[in-house]
């Protein structure tokens, strides 16, 4: 979780062979301007934020008398490569997905869009975990009044911790019974650039390489996952069949479940009542979700 080179180098090695000569300023911004060799250094008194960056890997450096203290970025993990989404690969475009670093994913998307009307707001979940997050928009584009209702629903967020982003999403979706997705939730950022775009609103989580895209329109689920890389021509084609794989997606399986059970009685001698079972549980999955 820590820079051991980070620490020893640039923060204990510097204070021990530095002669130290105190002026009429802030010993602390004495430390942080002539002694300490680290690109990130804060000042804080608030003692939740002091413990929730040593858990998160900072280095903290107490000075007697100081009412604050020094928070020196220390961090360090072990990620995992940005590779292409096992759920979401494509014939053409790019191969990049969101991994559990919510700091890799950010610079994927500035990366994407080199603008100062993309806006980042940071929340914190969970009394327990203290999972950050954040919200993407472009200014310009958002709609106002559906940044404002996620803002109002994040805020109701009280629970002891975050692991996923699904946590968020069972919280803040409409129509929690509704058989339909009604928050998109995809792993590549060019998908994610292209909802915001569109003047959609993202939501990352730490720890979790899913981005959260709300508003979720209902024509999204039959939309290619090339949408925001084909040219118009190509689009049509492309959302014609999303269209027919998801319509048809159970109907295969229906039509490959009664060919072995057709083969199967060919071959073997079935009583009448067996049969009859069967029938009845061919029709009951007719009637019911196999039935498009």
């Amino acid at each position: 979780m820590v820079n051991q080179d980070v620490i020893n180098d640039h923060i204990i090695k510097p204070l021990m062979l530095t002669r130290i000569v105190f002026g009429d300023e802030s010993r602390l911004d004495t430390l942080s301007r002539e002694i300490i060799l680290v690109n990130e250094v804060t000042k804080s008194g608030n003692i939740n934020r002091i413990i929730e960056s040593v858990t998160y890997g900072d280095t903290i450096l107490l000075v007697e008398g100081e009412p604050q203290a020094l928070i020196l970025n220390s961090k360090s993990f072990q990620l995992r490569n940005i590779t292409e989404p096992a759920s979401e690969q494509i014939l053409s475009g790019p191969r990049e997905g969101f991994n559990e670093s919510i700091l890799v994913n950010l610079s994927q998307i500035h990366r994407r869009i080199r603008s100062n009307d993309l806006k980042i707001k940071y929340y914190t979940f969970g009394r327990r975990t203290n999972t950050k997050a954040c919200i993407c928009y472009i200014d310009s584009l958002v709609n106002k009044e559906i940044l404002d209702e996620l803002y109002r629903r994040l805020d109701k967020i009280d629970i002891d911790g975050v692991l996923d982003s699904n946590y968020i999403v069972e919280i803040i979706k409409d129509a929690k019974w509704s058989p339909f997705r009604t928050v998109g939730m995809t792993e590549r950022p060019d998908n994610v650039v292209g909802n915001l775009l569109e003047g959609k609103v993202a939501l990352l989580v730490d720890g979790s390489p899913v981005a959260i895209t709300v508003p979720f329109l209902f024509i999204e689920n039959f939309q290619s996952k090339e949408i925001n890389i084909r040219t118009k021509r190509q689009r049509y084609p492309a959302a014609f069949l999303s269209w027919v794989e998801y319509k048809s997606r159970n109907s295969l399986k229906l039509l490959i479940f009664c060919t072995i059970l057709a083969m199967h009685n060919m071959y073997t001698r079935r009583s009448a009542s067996i049969i009859f079972v069967e029938r009845c549980l061919i029709s009951q999955l007719l009637s019911s979700e196999w039935r498009w």
